[in-house]
């Protein structure tokens, strides 16, 4: 006979916690290439924003109360406009990454509302929202995943409740706001908590790759297909005599100067860069290199080629 074991609140309590993603920063390459996808999103909505007027015949009137009454091309154009502002504040590197990741966020989730707004609430343009906040969590950053959901509440359970002609167009929500409401934050927290979940899932398998590469006891670079260092382990910073951190985005012929008759050899005929050619998969040899600050040993080494979808994507 089986009994079922009672499950304690602090039990409880613990499983949900260990599905909440801890906030790990990604990667520099992983979070450029993220934020260059979502910033270009940005920019592709601000474009889609301006081209509603024209496109559906807007009013071509040209006055400075155009720009804010509803059914003028100038409307559309300024609400592409606030979404382009957004996208080039997020595309300019002057400040952090989480705050450039909020500004694209605000941006995106901000041309979810000018679309349902420019829609006449038309229900189905509410579907926007969701698949905005599946991509913002490709950020894994708290910050701008908070905002983005944050103006959802205030755009539905505000907005919706207090002018639901602005938020929607069917009959049944403008009678009852309060309950369309409740049904669209139940559809969104849904969604949230799966992409969490997802999101944490992806953080654990990075926290397990982080964990096989600082065991190995060889030095493991990883280089994209410009020969530059997306990745590191501590065994390699420790080779070179530099941190981990600050071998990310430096060519690996910096890091690791080949050297051919006592001078230093052209960035083109480094030995492991010739795992990037597409005839030359994989080499090993055994070389002697120099470290940036001029001090050499000898190395033997092993350069493979990785190999994403039939395409060279970098070398390691």
């Amino acid at each position: 006979m089986i009994v079922a074991q009672p499950v304690s609140i602090s039990g409880l309590l613990r499983r949900l916690w260990s599905v909440v993603p801890l906030g790990r920063a990604l990667p520099d390459e992983v979070w450029h290439a993220r934020h260059r996808f979502l910033t270009g999103l940005a920019w592709f909505h601000a474009v889609l924003i301006a081209l509603i007027g024209p496109v559906a015949g807007y009013s071509w009137e040209l006055s400075i109360p155009a720009l804010f009454r509803d059914g003028t091309v100038l409307h559309t154009f300024l609400e592409g406009l606030i979404v382009a502002g957004f996208a080039l504040m997020g595309s300019i590197g002057w400040s952090s990454r989480t705050f450039r990741a909020s500004i694209v966020s605000f941006g995106l989730i901000s041309a979810s509302a000018i679309l349902v707004h420019l829609s006449g609430g038309y229900i189905e343009i509410h579907f926007h929202f969701f698949v905005m906040l599946v991509f913002l969590a490709l950020y894994q950053d708290w910050a701008p995943y908070l905002l983005a959901a944050a103006f959802v509440g205030v755009h539905h359970g505000i907005v919706g409740t207090l002018s639901p002609e602005e938020v929607y167009n069917h009959p049944a929500a403008l009678n009852a706001p309060w309950t369309w409401g409740g049904i669209h934050a139940f559809f969104i927290v849904f969604q949230c908590v799966g992409s969490i979940i997802a999101w944490r899932f992806n953080e654990k398998a990075a926290v397990q790759n982080e964990l096989i590469l600082n065991s190995v006891g060889e030095g493991i670079f990883g280089l994209n297909r410009e020969g530059r260092v997306i990745f590191a382990n501590p065994a390699a910073a420790a080779t070179v005599r530099l941190d981990v951190g600050q071998l990310a985005g430096k060519p690996i012929h910096d890091v690791l100067r080949h050297r051919e008759n006592g001078t230093q050899s052209p960035a083109r005929v480094h030995p492991i860069l010739a795992a990037l050619q597409e005839d030359s998969p994989r080499r090993e040899g055994r070389e002697v290199f120099a470290r940036s600050d001029g001090t050499s040993f000898p190395a033997e080494y092993v350069s493979s080629s990785i190999i994403e979808r039939g395409q060279l994507t970098g070398a390691q």
